[in-house]
């Protein structure tokens, strides 16, 4: 009976926790994470090319927009996809060889031992071959030892955007470099769109900022059931 009693505590904070405000949030350390200033603030091993009619006709290519849909710069893609928030996100047409579809410096160091979520949405623009996407981290602009934060992101079903919150506890003080990684090299397919990439100490993504708080609240209630048990 105590233990059936303890579980039904349980989920009242759980569901405590999903109907909280949301948290004040950290500082985000991604340049043009929204892509709202366009295509700036980032690299890419992929070529640019103009937001426009059609102009993302080939693979190995990107382009910084949203008005209009997905369908206005490629017909056969998934028609209705804009920008998950504001007017812009990055579209790609996959590449057969290029891998980085973004990279860039954070605006600010970071602390050895401080943990850090590195988020984004992306959202698959084919029905086939989804792109495999994956974080990483580095402590150079040349990425020599690279820090692979998984599991690796494939979105699904098309025209959906799909959160992804990786959480990564500092090894290092001081400058940091980021990039999004497609390990999908499919022709066919393998296009997609990414928005509100996020590297700082607070979580972006509901969904995470939900189970942390519930995780925090469940701590609280524990400590709360063993004083009273210690008490008895």
């Amino acid at each position: 009976m105590k233990n059936i009693k303890l579980i039904g505590y349980g989920f009242a904070v759980v569901a405590a926790a999903s109907g909280m405000a949301a948290p004040v949030l950290g500082p985000n350390l991604v340049p043009n994470p929204s892509f709202e200033s366009g295509d700036t603030g980032f690299t890419s091993s992929y070529t640019s090319k103009p937001f426009a009619a059609n102009s993302m006709g080939l693979p190995d290519t990107y382009t910084v927009g949203g008005p209009g849909g997905s369908g206005f710069v490629h017909p056969a893609w998934v028609p209705t996809v804009n920008a998950r928030t504001g007017n812009n996100y990055l579209i790609a047409n996959g590449s057969e060889t290029d891998s980085t579809v973004w990279a860039a410096a954070a605006t600010g160091p970071i602390t050895a031992g401080t943990t850090y979520f590195f988020e984004a949405f992306v959202v698959s623009l084919f029905p086939v071959n989804p792109p495999t996407l994956n974080f990483q981290i580095s402590a150079d602009a040349a990425f020599t030892t690279p820090i692979n934060l998984g599991p690796t992101v494939t979105p699904t079903p098309p025209g959906t955007y799909a959160p992804s919150s990786q959480s990564w506890v500092a090894t290092f003080t001081g400058p940091v470099w980021l990039r999004l990684q497609n390990a999908n090299f499919q022709f066919s397919g393998n296009d997609f769109g990414v928005d509100d990439i996020n590297f700082s100490t607070e979580s972006r993504v509901p969904e995470a900022q939900t189970l942390a708080a519930a995780a925090g609240l469940l701590g609280v209630a524990g400590l709360t059931i063993l004083r009273r048990r210690n008490k008895a």
